[in-house]
């Protein structure tokens, strides 16, 4: 059996169990500051950009039946936050000049192009799809491998990024039940079904299957996880500082986020 007919059995297996596991659909709550059909007249009417703008104060139905065990899920996050990931990513910013940090980051986002073609192909984006491929040749040739974005430069090569996750909301399927991973933070079932597609369309995944050195895989992870980590962190940290309960905002503001990368 070759290694796509693999993946595509894999992948396939995943929407089954997603699909049956998944308790909730998408459907949005739409919460406005104001009811801005109060200031339009009589005869007046809603057209699809007045819809798109009240999309911006949504707020997500959630589903949270685990919120006691997110709650310390969360707890043990902030723990980890402050006295081992926060020095970690000091010291990578530290070591690790401007200039690197940015090659790092456009390699590894050069070697996601299999999980964001597939996701545009699996939602009916083809166009999207061959501006992704075209990318993906101009910065692994003439962007030595992935380290410089030459593409970033053109505007007309310039796509939301995709994944498997965003394919199933496309596909009508809910986020499910919230999690709150340890270490990895806000998720949801059908987040994490896509995660695991996202992880079997990964290049250095499938060559460890096939026997690579663990060394190598452990070694992309650790490099991938350190480059991600400040941006994320202060991410985290201004929530938490602008938030009356961080835990609420995190979950509201993860799943509007999703919602709204669903519908790009």
């Amino acid at each position: 059996m070759t290694a796509g007919k693999r993946s595509a059995r894999v992948l396939a297996a995943l929407l089954l169990g997603c699909a049956a596991w998944l308790l909730s659909t998408g459907a949005l709550a739409q919460e406005t500051p104001e009811d801005p059909l109060e200031a339009m007249d009589e005869d007046a009417s809603l057209d699809d950009e007045d819809f798109e703008d009240l999309d911006e104060y949504a707020v997500p139905v959630v589903n949270d039946p685990f919120e006691g065990f997110n709650r310390a899920m969360f707890k043990f996050n902030n723990t980890a936050v402050k006295y081992a990931l926060r020095p970690i990513a000091n010291g990578y910013e530290t070591v690790v000049p401007p200039l690197g940090r940015r090659g790092l980051s456009s390699f590894f986002t050069n070697l996601r192009f299999p999980v964001r073609f597939v996701g545009c192909l699996l939602q009916g984006k083809v166009d999207r799809g061959l501006k992704e491929v075209a990318k993906f040749v101009v910065n692994t040739t003439v962007g030595v491998g992935g380290f410089f974005d030459i593409a970033g430069q053109d505007p007309g090569l310039q796509v939301p990024s995709e994944d498997i996750g965003q394919a199933f909301g496309r596909w009508g399927i809910g986020h499910g039940p919230y999690l709150v991973l340890p270490f990895l933070g806000p998720s949801s079932a059908r987040e994490l079904a896509g995660s695991f597609g996202d992880a079997m369309l990964s290049p250095v995944n499938r060559r460890l299957a096939r026997g690579l050195e663990w060394e190598w895989g452990l070694a992309y992870l650790t490099t991938n996880t350190l480059r991600e980590l400040p941006d994320r962190l202060r991410t985290f940290e201004e929530l938490q500082r602008m938030s009356v309960d961080p835990y609420i905002a995190m979950r509201n503001g993860y799943l509007q986020y999703r919602d709204n990368e669903v519908k790009r």
